[in-house]
């Protein structure tokens, strides 16, 4: 069972609910995405972003593909936002605009309060390699072909 998550919803870094930063441009309205087993999960959520590079290059990642710095592609989403493993995302820097179309491959991050890793190269397109950290949009694109 995937949990529902309302787009006005803003999780900080202790993972209590409140509202989004006035400072920060987030959509009103979520789109809702239908899974396998018709539940419905609203399609952006919002979170701290941090990179993972070097230590991890080339290591397997929990979809067993091997984990690759320099693809900007590659990200991490945290277990409990329920987005499945597979799952196309566009992540948006909520303090530059910037964002990125990505895919989860991997489970993390494990810092307390983080919600997706980027690979190294994602961070640079993001604009936060340098600060290591951004409060940032995930919206669901599409969700992994049923199996």
């Amino acid at each position: 069972n995937n949990p529902t998550f309302a787009p006005e919803i803003f999780r900080s870094e202790q993972w209590r609910y409140c509202t989004p930063p006035k400072k920060y441009s987030v959509e009103k309205e979520a789109s809702a995405v239908s899974l396998p087993d018709a539940t419905v999960v609203r399609a952006t959520q919002f979170g701290i972003a941090s990179w993972y590079g070097e230590y991890f290059h080339d290591r397997p990642t929990a979809s067993g593909v091997p984990f690759n710095k320099d693809d900007p592609t590659m990200m991490a989403v945290h277990p409990r936002l329920g987005i499945p493993l597979g799952s196309d995302v566009r992540i948006t820097n909520l303090e530059n605009g910037a964002s990125l179309d990505a895919k989860a491959f991997d489970h993390g991050p494990y810092k307390k309060g983080r919600a997706v890793d980027m690979s190294e190269a994602g961070a640079e397109i993001l604009g936060f390699k340098e600060a290591g950290t951004v409060p940032v949009s995930i919206k669901v694109l599409a969700l992994p072909p049923h199996s």
